[in-house]
């Protein structure tokens, strides 16, 4: 899974929906199912507030996972939330 940067938010969900499939191959339906339903599945009141809960949601993959997973895989939820982090600078 390449890690790319992200010319905006756009970009930048459309690599989540790739995180997603990504997840579930790896064996984490749960997290890749949570991460779908904030993208796709609720109606936030702004997009600020879906990044915040996204980073979220990546920070716990990652402190719950990250010794199990590829290296490719880690690199690219480090790569989301970094972007998140542009947003929401003390997530």
């Amino acid at each position: 899974m390449a890690v790319e940067q992200f010319s905006g938010t756009d970009d930048f969900y459309g690599f989540i929906d790739l995180l997603v499939k990504r997840l579930s191959t790896e064996g984490l339906a749960d997290h890749a199912a949570k991460l779908h339903t904030l993208i796709h599945d609720v109606a936030w009141t702004s997009g600020s507030e879906l990044l915040g809960e996204l980073g979220l949601e990546l920070k716990r993959i990652q402190e719950l996972h990250e010794p199990h997973l590829p290296s490719d895989l880690v690199e690219a939820i480090s790569r989301s939330r970094a972007f998140v982090r542009e947003y929401w600078p003390d997530l």
